[in-house]
């Protein structure tokens, strides 16, 4: 799997689709597994070496923080990368709208985290009155909203899924839509993501919404995973509104 960012920008476009998490199915294949039947797992030192072949200083902090587990820690997270149960326990994080803005799902006893983070800069005025909440906070001008979906294995983030928005709005809705763009984050040697060209458009309500479609393919001796997704975000003069992660 390539470890590299994927920034796409894409301009004006129009669609209708919804937001992501990942779907997985697994299908048995040929492939022969380890001794125990689970999937075999990287050593240690091929993943730090995996991560030395990328050559950036995101590799170079993710091998830092491996080398700082302890030798049984670093044997876990190695197996949690195929481990197809916790790819498999993605599918059960939250897909509906959710106006909070981070949220936080477990796996593996805790060994896993799927995070989701969103935010809207610059950040709007807030008030404590709720029935005035809305009107305080809009704004007129540039803004930069996000939505992140990150999966963490003993602390350490593994894979980070990013979609993010410019658009301009007066005090009363978004007027114009500049750009969008899709990133990618990913520091398991056996998963490939891409994704689709990203969407972004007005709304009939006047909030800036915006799209991506995520495909992924897992490698693991003994089981095929794919993994497909769509990550959406609304935003308007107010910052973000909300986000979506949908399975596809």
């Amino acid at each position: 799997m390539s470890s590299n960012t994927t920034v796409r920008p894409h301009g004006r476009g129009k669609a209708a689709l919804i937001a992501t998490m990942l779907v997985v199915s697994v299908m048995a294949s040929a492939a022969p597994a380890a001794a125990d039947g689970k999937p075999a797992a990287p050593t240690a030192q091929e993943y730090l070496a995996w991560l030395d072949a990328d050559n950036s200083a995101e590799a170079k902090s993710v091998a830092n923080e491996f080398k700082a587990l302890s030798a049984e820690n670093q044997q876990k997270f190695l197996g949690y990368l195929v481990d197809v149960e916790v790819l498999k326990a993605a599918e059960d994080v939250r897909a509906d709208p959710d106006p909070d803005p981070e949220t936080k799902t477990f796996a593996a006893g805790g060994d896993v985290t799927f995070e989701v983070d969103s935010g809207a800069t610059p950040e709007p005025d807030g008030t404590t009155a709720p029935k005035a909440a809305a009107a305080a906070k809009a704004r007129a001008g540039d803004w930069n909203c996000y939505y992140a979906f990150k999966q963490k294995v003993l602390g350490i983030t593994v894979t980070t899924l990013k979609l993010q928005q410019w658009y301009h709005s007066t005090t009363k809705k978004v007027d114009k839509i500049y750009n969008v763009a899709a990133t990618k984050k990913n520091w398991n040697p056996g998963v490939m993501i891409s994704n689709e060209p990203e969407e972004q458009w007005i709304s009939g309500a006047g909030n800036a919404l915006a799209f991506v479609t995520w495909h992924g393919d897992a490698t693991v001796s003994g089981f095929t995973v794919q993994l497909d997704k769509r990550q959406h975000i609304r935003c308007d003069e107010t910052g973000g509104r909300y986000q979506y992660m949908k399975n596809i």
